[in-house]
């Protein structure tokens, strides 16, 4: 089941639920480097380059700019901060918990983990691997300060590339 699936599940199943929690995306703070991306999502990490190869699971802020906006019941949003964990010696990414955002405005918070799953190269998701785990894979990736200046550069990128 893809990560999407998962969500939108989520996403549907909790718009009957309390107001958000925390934002802890934002909170967490941390420039932005391009991790990866396909022609309706560009991906972002916040982490800086690992100097040698983690041995351990480490946890990363994973953020997902969509093309075009995406809809789960009455909710819609263009981008996602995805709190993942990254196994590096089993090549696996595990999604912990998810916050949407419309126009760089925090919409829900949602605390669901789905199983770890391995990932295969050439996918979107691997750049996030690579990016958490190879040392030198971010080389020369210039860092935003932040999630909005993210979205402006891809919101520039994808007007420039339609």
């Amino acid at each position: 089941m893809s990560v999407r699936t998962v969500l939108l599940a989520v996403v549907g199943a909790c718009l009957l639920c309390a107001p958000a929690q925390a934002q802890n995306a934002e909170a967490a703070g941390g420039s932005l480097r391009f991790a990866g991306g396909s022609s309706g999502s560009l991906n972002f990490v916040v982490t800086d380059p690992p100097r040698v190869r983690p041995t351990g699971p480490i946890e990363i802020w994973e953020w997902t700019f969509y093309r075009n906006e995406r809809t789960a019941g009455h909710l819609s949003f263009d981008t996602g901060a995805y709190r993942v964990r990254i196994d590096c010696q089993a090549g696996t990414r595990q999604v912990l918990g998810a916050e949407l955002f419309r126009d760089g405005e925090h919409l829900l918070s949602l605390d669901e983990a789905a199983p770890a799953a391995t990932i295969a190269s050439g996918t979107v998701q691997y750049g996030t691997v690579q990016m958490a785990c190879e040392p030198g894979f971010a080389a020369g990736r210039e860092a935003v300060p932040d999630h909005r200046a993210a979205r402006a550069r891809v919101d520039q990128y994808y007007r420039a590339n339609p």
